[in-house]
């Protein structure tokens, strides 16, 4: 990004004086209302509309954001990630130590009967995994997990 498009004179934000009723900018006004509300409908708007408010904010507390996010995401989203590799990893090996024990002539398996059983769960995986990004990016994360729990 060039250092003209950093700077905030290159952005004109409207003051609530500039945005008279009487002068004929109801349409400005009312755009303006519904984004400070968030009902913009427009992505390009809103996209334009949070550049000019990350204009605002200078590069020390950018960068002090920045490493509070990136706490975050160690102590938190990086440990539940760990956890959940573990337990699909062990998910994974539970099966290979059944069928060293003797899963195969306990349940009766002929032929590809096993490799069937092995791969039902990426089967599973490879068809629910676009509805499920379709719809974490359309619903409320926490209610539809939550949903995802219940019928589980």
């Amino acid at each position: 990004m060039a250092d003209m498009e950093k700077t905030a004179e290159t952005v004109a934000i409207p003051s609530p004086a500039s945005l008279d009723v009487t002068s004929g900018s109801t349409r400005k006004r009312n755009k303006l209302v519904s984004v400070l509300r968030g009902h913009v409908t427009d992505p390009n708007e809103y996209g334009k509309e949070l550049f000019e408010q990350a204009l605002q904010y200078d590069e020390a507390q950018l960068e002090r954001d920045a490493v509070k996010v990136r706490r975050k995401i160690d102590f938190l989203i990086l440990p539940l990630m760990c956890g959940t590799y573990m337990m699909s990893f062990l998910d994974k090996q539970t099966l290979n130590y059944s069928n060293t024990y003797g899963l195969q002539a306990d349940t009766n398996m002929k032929g590809d009967d096993y490799s069937w059983v092995a791969s039902a769960l990426n089967f599973g995986w490879l068809l629910a995994a676009y509805p499920w990004n379709f719809a974490l990016q359309r619903y409320p994360i926490g209610r539809l997990i939550g949903c995802m729990l219940f019928i589980w």
